[in-house]
């Protein structure tokens, strides 16, 4: 049977629970280990807005930026996160409001230095996420309703759309560079010396490629970018079980058959 007849066919209101909790506690993680009071202590100008922030006025950018709107920004988004991994209050009021802060954040953190996409991933699935009910099953406080019978597609589309997602990002970020560049990367030594480049400034075994380039073979695309390069897809690694496998559902029947029992 082919894959798009199967996968997430069975999925649970404890699978898309689980999704929610991986999701967003990896926002939670996220959020709390970001510098935002260090951005705070640069001056304004370095900073420059990227996205729906661009649409601010020159001094309410300068105001966000500044270490209270920044330190307020964080907590708001802790506090938030908190409860989506909990499962507490209204899910999709709370989910809408730290998508909202999670887009303002991120604008926050990459308008200084190159643009880097490792958590756009995150905040795609997030946002598909917030539309649907997510908190009726393995959740502090469940709403009233959650014990009602419920169209099995509520919970089956949002880990396909999260998936397709997920898929398009790779497909659309290739597809790209692919206009750019064409073929031309894989023949002329561009990869070799990007790997050479992302080394030399974090170490790890890019070097080693150099010299053996059989390293370049030892493990899928994502293993292989974190060991030769340092640049780390720990997320997306999570999001491709979650949203490309049967996990969601496995783990879900047994949250079933142990709140049964």
């Amino acid at each position: 049977m082919s894959t798009e007849q199967t996968l997430h066919r069975d999925a649970a209101a404890e699978s898309l629970a689980l999704a929610r909790i991986a999701v967003f506690g990896m926002w939670l993680w996220n959020v709390s280990q970001a510098s935002l009071l260090e951005l705070g202590r640069l001056p304004v100008g370095l900073l420059e807005p990227l996205g729906p922030l661009r649409l601010l006025p020159a001094a309410a950018w300068a105001v966000l930026c500044s270490p209270p709107a920044l330190l307020a920004l964080q907590a708001c988004l802790i506090v938030c996160l908190v409860a989506l991994v909990l499962g507490v209050g209204p899910f999709r009021a709370i989910a809408a409001l730290t998508c909202a802060l999670l887009v303002v954040e991120q604008g926050i953190v990459r308008a200084v230095g190159y643009m880097t996409h490792g958590e756009f991933t995150m905040l795609y699935a997030a946002i598909v996420l917030a539309a649907f009910p997510c908190n009726d099953a393995l959740a502090l406080r469940p709403p009233r309703h959650a014990h009602a019978p419920r169209d099995p597609v509520l919970y089956r589309a949002p880990l396909v759309a999260c998936g397709l997602t997920l898929c398009l990002t790779y497909a659309l970020s290739a597809a790209h560079r692919f206009d750019a560049g064409g073929l031309g990367i894989f023949l002329d030594g561009t990869i070799l010396s990007r790997v050479a480049l992302r080394a030399a400034e974090r170490g790890g075994l890019g070097l080693m490629a150099i010299e053996h380039p059989w390293l370049g073979w030892i493990a899928s695309f994502q293993i292989a970018v974190s060991a030769l390069m340092m640049i780390s897809f720990r997320a997306n690694l999570v999001l491709l079980a979650i949203f490309l496998t049967e996990l969601p559902q496995l783990a879900g029947l047994w949250a079933a058959k142990r709140r049964r029992t």
